[in-house]
């Protein structure tokens, strides 16, 4: 995952790992700073879907927006492999998650 600032050219990167593929993130953003605040983009989380292909895991890394090259700051672990989406499809008994 990667974020680069447009007007600076800097860039913030995250690398999941080998044997690890992960989807577009989605941003969920901070409810207490105004859409028409100029550190918006930043304040909030990303979160995205992990396949780890290591461990057969599903993750959902929830990164601070503003500085996801530190690492996530909690993985949600799926107890089972799905297919890719948020959504599995599967009956809540089987959809167990760790957190």
């Amino acid at each position: 995952m990667a974020r680069i600032d447009t007007d600076t050219g800097r860039r913030a990167e995250y690398r999941s790992g080998p044997n690890c593929c992960a989807s577009e993130p989605a941003f969920a953003p901070d409810p207490s700073v105004s859409l028409s605040s100029p550190d918006v983009e930043t304040s909030g989380w990303l979160i995205c879907e992990v396949l780890d292909g290591n461990t057969r895991k599903r993750l959902h890394p929830v990164f601070d927006a503003g500085a996801i090259e530190v690492g996530p700051l909690r993985n949600c672990i799926s107890a089972i492999i799905c297919p890719s989406g948020f959504t599995d499809g599967g009956s809540p008994r089987e959809s167990r998650v760790s957190l």
